[in-house]
């Protein structure tokens, strides 16, 4: 049985609502078990009340979580940061991925960015409120950081036996 050399192509949605909703749910956990004798802290609305700034962070880490799969993004129009329409509510990010690539990752790798995203900006938003050095931040950071080397690992899966290299000593 040959295997098809065509390459994989697959479309990957990022969807503004679900992850500024994310974001707020995390902040207002974190508000809650923080307050003051059950007074929860005055972050609660957040997402109401920096709308403009997270989006601002989602763009950025949109952007970041984009260039750690260039290799693989097909893109019609060419966008830089600055030139990204302010009020979007999807996007698509259309994959090329070789004949080796493992499908199966696919949904890891969906996953990894809107982790990454989510994480980034919530790490971020932690630093202005508390400190660089709170252990909330510093855990956040990690799990962003874990999760944008997810998305290579994921971009970089490859079926068993599909890759085969000639041993040459010299």
């Amino acid at each position: 049985m040959k295997m098809s050399t065509e390459p994989i192509r697959k479309r990957i949605f990022v969807r503004k609502d679900v992850i500024l909703s994310r974001i707020g749910m995390q902040i207002n956990l974190v508000a809650r078990a923080r307050g003051n004798n059950g007074v929860p802290d005055s972050t609660l609305n957040v997402v109401e009340q920096y709308e403009d700034m997270l989006v601002e962070l989602i763009n950025k880490y949109y952007s970041k979580a984009e260039s750690r799969m260039a290799a693989y993004i097909e893109k019609e129009k060419r966008y830089s940061q600055m030139d990204y329409p302010k009020d979007w509510e999807e996007r698509t990010i259309y994959l090329t991925m070789p004949y080796y690539w493992k499908e199966e990752t696919f949904e890891n790798l969906a996953s990894s960015i809107n982790d990454y995203i989510v994480n980034a900006v919530v790490a971020e938003y932690f630093a202005l409120i508390y400190t660089s050095k709170d252990p909330l931040t510093v855990d956040r950071l990690n799990l962003a950081d874990e999760a944008f080397a997810d998305i290579k690992h994921y971009c970089l899966t490859s079926k068993p036996h599909s890759i085969k290299k000639k041993l040459h000593p010299f």
